[in-house]
């Protein structure tokens, strides 16, 4: 006696390519953090006004990262459940955790 399998078919390789670039999403979200947090540190030499901005750009960092990781969770949960086609989502959510990174970076850097 065998247990049932899975329906197979493109259903069940879209839902793996969603949760798969979830978890890209999810790495690169601590990857870009882990690169960022030493640059924070550069606030706490300076003065007050480039303290803030520093403080201020790694925070809005670390809630975007959050949020786009919870949007892209619920939105490939969602599609899944429909029948619908989800790994664009966590694909976006990483274009733009690298971009916010980017940002975040020159701001840190300029400060």
């Amino acid at each position: 006696m065998s247990l049932p399998s899975a329906p197979a078919g493109p259903y069940l390789t879209d839902r793996a390519k969603g949760v798969t670039l979830l978890m890209v999403q999810a790495f690169v979200s601590c990857i870009v953090v882990g690169m960022t947090l030493p640059l924070a540190f550069k606030g706490v030499g300076c003065g007050t006004p480039c303290a803030n901005v520093v403080s201020t750009a790694f925070v809005v960092q670390l809630w975007a990262f959050a949020g786009a990781f919870v949007v892209s969770l619920i939105a490939v949960i969602a599609l899944s459940m429909k029948g619908r086609e989800s790994w664009c989502v966590p694909a976006v959510g990483t274009v733009f955790v690298l971009a916010l990174g980017i940002i975040t970076t020159i701001a840190i850097l300029t400060a």
